[in-house]
């Protein structure tokens, strides 16, 4: 064959083969021999191949330009989740860092190879770069899957919290298909009913639970709509107060008397009570103390709790709600805790009568807990002519005791006592003989000193008469205002009620003689200077107002008919309610009018009371004069 082509031109007739032989024997008219074609099949798969690595040369060159610089340029194709503005998580693209070149640099452009089917192959030789060595691509990949993800679950949960608010919104989420309950055999069960746990766990759970279905009760049916307070129109007696509960317990409290009363300072609709025995039933618990829940009304007792003794006083701690102090007829002081399961006294004092023993040996009716939250004591006074102070971490003895001894070295059997507001060292002590003493806990004048008289008239040198003819059975300071936290009311047998100042002791104030029985209990109003109450053994509950009234109570009241004897009361710390026992094991709570409770003009109130004090004082100093100068003239 006597030819020859340019290399450029045999490549780019190569694809078209058949063009370029037609060519051929158009131009020689005869098909080229054997052996020629063999030789210029040889130049034909040289140039190829020349071609070939050319152009691996040439890409490999522009794979290594081309190639990721920095990790940012590698993950370029890589996206991201991002959180918009709305909340909704985007997958974003990053977006690598571009190099600032200098435009006036002149770069030759890289020269552009077309392939066809023939030299499309794989290339060979080229050295991948570091970033796409060892995996390195795959980690990548396999990272950004993890992602993706993580995104997915992501998203999954965000929706799931949406869907759930939807439906709680929308009425609460479908309930959970209930699950087979197993069933327990005779024995299981009898197996857990007699458990201790269980029985604790169950008894307080329904007490819960019968408080709850109780609580919707808001209407009171007591209150009177037609009456106008401003109208001037007088009430009958006894409209101020109206009944509102009646605790009694069948299995409790039936033939027992109730001796002792106490609210609870933090929950205030809790009531304990103190019984003493039942003759009737030797096997019960010589002694007991129920608390009542005001939000109960299934008439059953919140706690019980039992002693070996009759329990003659009961007192709430102020400073502890959960505990119960209680002073019984043969002289121990006990302990409750309402947080325990068991209904006999966690604590107790002893009450051996071996020689130097400290504690009481005889009926302990005086009991008090005074001082402040991170002091405090209890304090117990006993018919064994004894006061002792206790801590109320252990009752095992008293911590220091005091001889309650007249100046004539006669022991006092103390029946009542009480503290002034925001005083726990000074106290009135009241006598089983009707004396009335001023006592003190400790100090230069530590034991009893100058007795209350209730005559009248300059002093002889005898000793002066006691002030009560018969047993002192209360005592109570003035509870509603500081400024006179000098006065007290003491109550007796000898069916009288004195109203006292600290500050003078020849005489009482004023005596109110009105009753018709022996008067068992008093106490002042926690609210209402001018208000107290008294309880008798013919069943009266009077009510006085000394600004309105020192000749007749505002409020007498017999309750059944007197047919059983008021034996103790108690004022609620709002001043509210007044609980009253009787000798039947009853408690009455009774309802007290706003008007009653607390008066709406404080100031005016005060200032009564300061004039009413001032015409006692007058009237005393008139009869003392009185008495002197008829005793001079003899």
């Amino acid at each position: 064959l006597s030819f020859s082509l340019p290399l450029r031109q045999l490549a780019s007739g190569v694809g078209r083969g058949g063009e370029w032989l037609a060519g051929c024997r158009g131009r020689s008219g005869k098909m080229p021999t054997h052996q020629s074609e063999l030789e210029e099949k040889k130049r034909q798969l040289q140039a190829i191949k020349e071609r070939r690595e050319r152009r691996s040369r040439e890409r490999a060159a522009k794979a290594s330009s081309d190639a990721p610089t920095t990790a940012l340029e590698a993950l370029k194709d890589f996206k991201l989740p991002k959180l918009d503005r709305t909340g909704k998580l985007t997958m974003t693209k990053i977006e690598p860092f571009e190099e600032k070149r200098n435009p006036y640099v002149a770069i030759e452009p890289s020269e552009k190879v077309g392939y066809d089917r023939e030299v499309q192959t794989e290339i060979a030789g080229i050295e991948a770069p570091e970033i796409l060595k060892d995996g390195a691509l795959d980690e990548m990949r396999e990272k950004e899957e993890k992602l993706i993800k993580t995104t997915e679950e992501l998203q999954a949960e965000i929706a799931a919290r949406d869907k759930a608010i939807a439906e709680i919104k929308a009425g609460g989420k479908k309930k959970d298909k209930k699950k087979k309950i197993p069933v327990l055999s005779d024995e299981e069960r009898s197996s857990i009913l007699n458990e201790a746990e269980f029985g604790a766990f169950f008894s307080k759970t329904s007490k819960t639970m019968e408080l709850v279905l109780q609580a919707n009760e808001t209407f009171d049916p007591t209150v009177d709509y037609t009456y106008d307070p401003n109208s001037g129109e007088k009430r009958d007696k006894g409209a101020d107060i109206e009944m509102s509960v009646e605790y009694h317990s069948e299995k409790f409290s039936t033939g027992r008397t109730v001796t002792a009363l106490d609210y609870n300072s933090k929950h205030k609709e809790l009531l304990c009570a103190a019984y003493n025995s039942n003759p009737d039933d030797p096997l019960s618990p010589d002694g007991i103390v129920l608390v009542w829940n005001k939000k109960d009304k299934s008439g059953t007792p919140f706690f019980s709790f039992e002693c070996q003794s009759a329990v003659l006083s009961c007192r709430f701690s102020p400073f502890m709600p959960n505990v119960i102090v209680g002073g019984t007829y043969s002289g121990e002081v006990v302990l409750w805790d309402n947080r325990t399961s068991k209904r006999t006294p966690v604590q107790r004092s002893s009450i051996s009568t071996e020689q130097g023993q400290a504690s009481h040996t005889h009926p302990v009716y005086c009991l008090d807990i005074v001082g402040t939250q991170n002091a405090h004591f209890l304090v117990t006074a006993s018919t064994d002519a004894k006061m002792c102070n206790w801590d109320l971490d252990t009752l095992t003895a008293p911590q220091d005791t005091l001889e309650l001894q007249s100046t004539t070295n006669k022991p006092l059997a103390a029946t009542a006592f009480s503290f002034p507001n925001n005083d726990s060292n000074n106290f009135v002590c009241g006598t089983e003989d009707g004396s009335i003493y001023q006592c003190s806990r400790h100090g230069s004048k530590a034991g009893v000193g100058t007795p209350f008289s209730r005559g009248i008239g300059v002093r002889a040198q005898a000793a002066p008469p006691p002030g009560h003819h018969g047993p002192v059975t209360g005592v109570d300071f003035f509870r509603a205002s500081q400024e006179f936290s000098h006065l007290f009311l003491t109550s007796s047998t000898d069916w009288t009620v004195k109203l006292w100042t600290y500050k003078k002791l020849d005489a009482p104030l004023y005596t109110f003689d009105t009753s018709e029985d022996y008067v068992y209990d008093v106490a002042w109003s926690p609210k209402n200077p001018a208000v107290f109450a008294l309880v008798n053994g013919a069943g009266c509950l009077d009510i006085w107002n000394i600004n309105s009234d020192i000749e007749e109570p505002i409020v007498h009241m017999v309750i059944d008919e007197g047919k059983e004897g008021l034996n103790c009361l108690k004022w609620s710390h709002d001043g509210k309610e007044l609980a009253i026992g009787t000798a039947s094991g009853r408690v009455l709570v009774y309802r007290v009018s706003d008007a009653l409770a607390k008066p709406e003009n404080m100031a005016k109130e005060v200032e009564a009371l300061k004039g009413r004090l001032n015409e006692m004082e007058e009237a005393l100093s008139e009869a003392q004069d009185a008495v002197g100068s008829s005793a001079g003239s003899l």
